[in-house]
């Protein structure tokens, strides 16, 4: 290993350890039991820790360690202009808007069963307490990111963490997205802000994280363009002029969120480690010019005869208000207590069948227009089982909720089997079976201009099973068959909408291949494809095939100072009857009148990294430069954006 690489190693292991500096030729040592999945990336100083110690999934619940300092390939990724765009397994349709609703067009139908109000129109972008990030870093770490383009659009993130004792750390996360309107009465202004803090004991044995989540999405609405083929022959500029639907809401997401989670490991580990560290010192002037770090094992104790296992316990209480024509507040409240045995952090002394139980209560409020309230009661109870067979795996996974109305009932039931070839290949197949109520969106809706109540609706029921093969790093391979029937869409019919459920079941087949693929030294090319076939395209239609390819160079520069890549993105999907939003209702409506789609769109991008400072460039939508009849739509009544410059720098600071 070189010097450099080892001693940013040691500087990652700090974050962790705490150790003691000594002069030369002296040791000292520690005894000291490191999480989980914390290990050393010799690429960075600081680490992303995400979640708990225990690797066991029923929510994500391990540790990850993430190089937060590489460059992102993907010009449209979050870290540029708009996240929606990077699709990492999913292929958005968006209004073209930064920041405004989409539709995912390759969607993942295997998720546990959950309650939802409605549909998340915006979850490219909505802050959960499962997808944001926990840090443990030996120095304070800052990041300042900003992006625009000619337009007065623009993005805005900074972030900071810190540790402010070993194994405790605090941070903030805070995300502006100011898009430019195309067309009059648009307005969007998003604001998210994640403050999260997390600690684990010297010994691992416990650990605590919290998170408070500020969210606020404003738009203002006008439903698109009247006709979207006065739109697509329009020969002007500006399309400002062009006439637009008469929707004058401004819609506004408001949500507040807090999450605890504490978990205790009740065995005493069986292995520890001694680590010697050695400080190489000159002797003329005392100045450190090397590190040596060395480790032994101890003795393991004896194996325990009953395993007491971890224990968890989450908690999270939250408020939302969702306003179109009048206002929506949900408020809901949850426990989450859960057990299991899977309690060494080294896999070596991990038992071979791991158990996993837990119980979830949830307590809701929902109060909608002319003072109507509802509240109801539910308990989850959750279990898991996974069995190591050498390099194979079987898991299996039960859900069930018991509670008030149309939620008792809900269950799903999975199974999968992982054979990994060798440490770079593996290929799993599972099968799932859920039947969950509709939200409750769609048994009860009240507001000035739409009401329904529909509360006889039947659970809609999805059996999937999924085939995945991954060559790690350069090859994905997944098929999946999933069964759907009592499914739950609206309809819009003499401006009025209303829920309707199919009685027929129907196949949605679905096929994903993602490739990475060195095209020559330092020439690239990354391409994901979708392939989708619906047997009903009255209930679900989607598109045929989609794809998104990325031909780049990735090199270096100026003695290796700085990085650069430069490509261009492609992306296309076949025509399909995509669902239409509806502005007053914030949801999308089945429609069968209007195509889109059978359009190319091409991006040239280019990156380049400077120690800790990134800049980007991309001329987004190039073709539009001489397109004469746009046709480019991303959903009914509303074209994606034109030719434009995009630009941005993110500076990470080390202090």
């Amino acid at each position: 290993m070189k010097p450099s690489a080892l001693t940013s190693l040691l500087v990652t292991l700090l974050a962790a350890v705490p150790v003691y500096a000594q002069t030369a030729g002296t040791t000292d040592t520690t005894q000291e039991q490191r999480a989980r999945g914390v290990t050393d990336n010799p690429e960075e100083p600081d680490s992303v820790l995400q979640n708990s110690v225990y690797l066991f999934h029923l929510h994500p619940m391990s540790v990850k360690i993430e190089n937060i300092g590489n460059i992102l390939l993907d010009p449209t990724g979050a870290q540029h202009h708009d996240p929606l765009d990077s699709y990492h397994g999913q292929y958005y349709l968006s209004k073209g808007i930064v920041g405004q609703s989409h539709l995912p067009i390759y969607p993942n139908l295997g998720r546990t069963v959950d309650w939802h109000y409605q549909p998340d129109v915006g979850e490219g972008y909505t802050l959960t307490p499962y997808n944001i990030r926990y840090y443990q870093t030996r120095k304070p770490y800052s990041l300042l990111s900003y992006s625009s383009s000619l337009k007065k659009e623009y993005t805005l993130r900074v972030r900071h963490t810190q540790n402010i004792m070993p194994r405790w750390n605090i941070a903030l996360d805070y995300l502006l997205l100011n898009p430019d309107p195309i067309f009059s009465n648009e307005d969007t202004k998003n604001n998210h802000l994640a403050v999260t803090t997390n600690y684990y004991s010297a010994d691992s044995r416990y650990q605590a994280y919290a998170a408070i989540l500020w969210q606020r999405c404003h738009i203002g609405e006008n439903g698109g363009v009247a006709d979207d083929n006065t739109f697509r022959h329009n020969t002007l500029s500006d399309f400002s002029g062009i006439p637009v639907n008469s929707y004058t809401a401004r819609s506004l997401y408001n949500s507040r969120q807090l999450y605890t989670h504490q978990s205790y490991n009740l065995v005493r580990q069986m292995q520890q480690t001694r680590e010697h560290i050695e400080l190489i010192v000159n002797a003329q002037d005392s100045t450190q010019i090397d590190t040596v770090v060395t480790y032994d094992t101890l003795m393991p104790a004896p194996p325990h005869i009953a395993n007491p296992g971890v224990v968890g316990l989450d908690f999270s209480a939250g408020r939302s208000a969702r306003r179109y024509s009048d206002s929506t507040t949900i408020h809901q409240y949850m426990l989450w207590l859960y057990w299991t045995n899977d309690a060494y952090p080294d896999s070596r002394y991990s038992p071979p069948v791991k158990l996993k139980l837990a119980l979830q209560p949830r307590w809701y409020r929902i109060n909608e227009h002319d003072s109507l309230h509802y509240h109801w009661q539910t308990l989850t109870t959750s279990g898991q089982l996974a069995v190591r067979l050498g390099d194979d795996t079987v898991g299996l996974q039960m859900h069930y909720t018991l509670g008030d109305s149309c939620m008792h009932g809900d269950r799903m039931a999975a199974a999968h089997f992982t054979h990994r070839i060798d440490s770079l290949r593996s290929i799993t197949f599972s099968a799932s079976a859920s039947s969950k109520s509709p939200d409750f969106f769609y048994l009860h809706y009240h507001s000035n201009g739409y009401a329904w109540d529909a509360p006889s609706l039947h659970k809609t029921d999805i059996h999937r099973l999924n085939l995945r093969y991954e060559r790690f790093g350069a090859l994905q391979c997944e098929i999946t068959a999933n069964h759907i029937n009592h499914l739950v869409q609206l309809t819009e019919s003499g401006g009025t909408l209303s829920p309707v459920q199919g009685n027929i079941g129907f196949w949605l087949l679905q096929g994903h291949i993602a490739l990475h693929m060195p095209l020559w030294r330092w020439l690239h090319c990354d391409m994901e494809q979708f392939m989708q076939y619906s047997s009903d395209n009255t209930q679900w239609d989607a598109p045929l095939w989609a794809t998104k390819n990325s031909i780049y160079a990735d090199f270096r520069l100026f003695h290796n100072a700085m990085r650069m890549q430069a490509g261009i993105d492609i992306r296309y999907h076949t025509p399909f009857f995509a669902d239409a939003y509806n502005a007053p209702a914030g949801a999308f409506v089945r429609q069968r009148d209007i195509e889109v789609g059978n359009y190319l769109w091409g991006d040239l991008f280019v990156n380049m990294q400077v120690r800790k400072v990134t800049i980007f460039l991309k001329a987004g939508h190039l073709n539009a430069l001489w397109e004469t009849a746009p046709d480019y739509f991303l959903l009914p009544h509303y074209p994606g954006n034109k030719f434009g410059i995009y630009y941005g720098l993110t500076w990470q600071f080390f202090d």
